[in-house]
């Protein structure tokens, strides 16, 4: 059977198909069949380039939606700079930066230096200093809170974070993690 393309198919008839030699009466009724199973197939192939086409279409028109919505969103600030100085003056914005990626964090992100940013504001609420900001106390409930239900520490950090919170903030478990 031909596999060529259909405009191929008289040239190679008349040039090398045995089938053309004269020896088979049936060659003509072989070709026309032949050439309606190569036309059945070029109208399948050509239904399924246009369902292709369709989807092409209809993938660039979500892409361009997408691309349209991703720039009408707001400006979001950008919360981590490449530098681990979060202390007690602004244990708010490490609490947002974890809460912005709770469950994935990115990898341009140290778990263990932020884990030693939180146990260093923690450990500030532990000697309890005068000029604490105003509002540490619940400031640090929320920063604890965050990280405990956050995936970013491992199971020992989550053990001391849990530890912590108990200590000063319930011996119960955490509302958010358990």
């Amino acid at each position: 059977a031909w596999r060529g393309s259909i405009a191929d198919y008289s040239s190679h008839v008349q040039n090398n198909c045995s089938a053309s030699s004269g020896n088979n009466n049936n060659s003509s009724a072989v070709r026309e069949e032949e050439l309606d199973s190569l036309r059945e197939e070029n109208v399948s192939l050509l239904m399924r380039l246009a369902d292709a086409n369709q989807q092409i279409e209809s993938l660039t028109s979500l892409a361009n939606n997408l691309q349209q919505s991703l720039e009408s969103r707001p400006e979001v600030p950008t919360l981590f700079h490449g530098t681990y100085n979060f202390r007690r003056e602004n244990v708010t914005e490490l609490c947002q930066l974890i809460s912005r990626y709770l469950e994935d964090k990115p990898s341009n992100i140290d778990g263990n230096k932020i884990y030693d940013c939180v146990r260093s504001c923690y450990n500030d609420l532990e000697r309890g200093f005068c000029d604490n900001p105003q509002h540490y106390y619940l400031d640090m409930r929320m920063l604890l809170a965050t990280c405990l239900a956050s995936t970013w520490f491992s199971n020992n950090q989550r053990t001391s974070l849990q530890s912590w919170y108990n200590a000063h903030f319930g011996n119960g478990p955490c509302s958010i993690c358990g």
